[in-house]
């Protein structure tokens, strides 16, 4: 642990190591934590699809290891994917169904903060065109 933390002296590690270790360990808030903030950071930065990627195989880890996700885990990882499905549905010409799901993220948009205006512009676009 000191080794991926960096409190021998040494750099400190990518904190997904961290988080896996935890899982291996059947730890579950700790992972959780880790995750979440690992995601937030990837959010900040406009790399949703890593975000999503990252909280969706702590959950399915969480699950496989008979245990129950957190209630935040959860959210974060419903908003993220809705967003997803929202560009493809887009691309796919769905509008109504695009418009609803942009009401979802929309009312979560701080946790968007690089692409903020242009989610709200493409939601006020795909409820028009609904």
């Amino acid at each position: 642990m000191n080794y991926l933390t960096g409190s021998n002296g040494g750099p400190a590690q990518d904190p997904k190591y961290i988080l896996d270790l935890y899982l291996q360990l059947g730890e579950i808030k700790k992972p959780v934590k880790i995750a979440i903030a690992i995601a937030e950071d990837d959010m900040q930065h406009g790399q949703y699809k890593n975000a999503h990627q990252l909280l969706f195989t702590t959950y399915k880890r969480l699950l496989d290891n008979g245990h129950r996700s957190t209630l935040k885990l959860h959210m974060r990882l419903l908003i993220l994917h809705t967003y997803i499905l929202v560009r493809k549905l887009i691309s796919l010409k769905e509008h109504e169904r695009a418009a609803r799901l942009l009401t979802r993220v929309c009312e979560n948009i701080s946790q968007f903060p690089q692409h903020g205006s242009i989610i709200l512009t493409s939601a006020v676009i795909e409820s028009s065109k609904a």
